[in-house]
């Protein structure tokens, strides 16, 4: 099992960039939530809560964005997530996540990829929020409120998406800003 923590910033609108460490200290990545202009920023702030317009950008250790994610706001159900990982050059595969319940507390989403992948994610009553891939829990992530949301991420061997960016920007949009 594969460990990493980040420490992200107290605001939920702040655009700070902020690094996923491996448990030996090593940077691997870095988050980013952005707006495409300040208009854009201005409305999320005033008119939507910090949650409407929801972007975020998952870089490698030397700033090329291998994620990006947003939040397509639909007016009458839940809105939808989508996530684009970028692999190598020219590859990419693209997520789309759901919510399954409509209970607010206890979120439960699957994720869907064009490559016919699907994950099943859902938080417990210990706070841990757990990426299942056939009935198999393959990671986990859990922000902890004692250490100003210090957020550690665990990664199974099994796991079909090893990079820590995937998990902890699907956690950051699903379970802290856009909810």
């Amino acid at each position: 099992m594969q460990s990493y923590f980040y420490q992200p910033p107290l605001l939920k609108s702040s655009t700070k960039k902020y690094g996923i460490i491996r448990e030996d200290g090593e940077v691997v990545g870095h988050i980013q939530r952005y707006f495409h202009s300040k208009i854009h920023r201005l409305i999320d702030s005033y008119l939507g809560r910090n949650n409407l317009i929801v972007r975020m950008k998952g870089m490698s250790s030397r700033d090329y964005v291998q994620v990006d994610a947003h939040t397509q706001v639909v007016m009458l159900k839940r809105p939808y997530y989508y996530l684009r990982m970028k692999n190598g050059k020219s590859k990419s595969v693209d997520f789309q996540a759901i919510q399954t319940n409509n209970i607010k507390i206890n979120a439960k989403f699957i994720i869907k990829s064009d490559n016919n992948m699907e994950m099943i994610v859902q938080k417990d009553a210990y706070g841990w929020v757990r990426f299942f891939e056939e009935s198999k829990e393959v990671a986990k992530v859990r922000s902890n409120i004692n250490e100003k949301f210090k957020t550690y991420i665990k990664i199974n061997r099994e796991a079909s998406v090893q990079t820590p960016l995937f998990y902890a920007v699907y956690q950051q949009l699903l379970y802290y800003i856009s909810y």
